[in-house]
This record gives C-alpha cells, structure tokens and sequence, in this order.
C-alpha cells in the first residue's frame, strides 16, 4: 500500500518543518521516494531523493546521505541507466 505510505509520510512532512527538525524533515522525503521509486514513478522518485540530499548533507548525516544517494542509483538501474547508476 505505497500509496497510502506516501500519504502519511506527506502528513509528517510539514510537522517536522514547522518544529525545525531536519532530519525528521529530510527522512520522510526520502520515504516519500521510497514510496514512489516502488510504484515506478522515477521522476517523482529522483526529485524526493534530490529534496532530501542537501539535507543530510547540511545536517552532516553522512548515513542518511549515503543511502539517499543509494536511492539515486536505484533510481537509474531501474531506468536501465548502468553507467550512472556505477
């Protein structure tokens, strides 16, 4: 049921903005990806992912970082994209 997943991560997002939590912010957008990335929606999926790097990157979440950036190259094997998934 990812689109319900979606739903609830979409619920969550705004609340951890409004609170300032980053890393509550940047997770649920890379969920959202997740999410999507599994319905085959790969644009809406690399956007998610896109959101939530910097993220992770500003906040210096070298895990969360390195499994967005995993996402990415999800993203590209499944658009048959070998090279830049490499």
């Amino acid at each position: 049921r990812y689109g319900a997943a979606a739903e609830r991560f979409g619920e969550a997002l705004p609340i951890y903005r409004d609170v300032g939590a980053r890393l509550g912010e940047a997770t649920p957008t890379r969920s959202l990806g997740l999410a999507v990335l599994r319905q085959g929606r790969y644009g809406a999926a690399a956007e998610r992912f896109g959101e939530a790097l910097p993220i992770y990157r500003d906040i210096g979440d070298r895990l969360g970082e390195a499994n967005t950036i995993r996402s990415l190259g999800d993203v590209d094997l499944r658009q048959g994209r070998y090279g830049a998934a490499a």
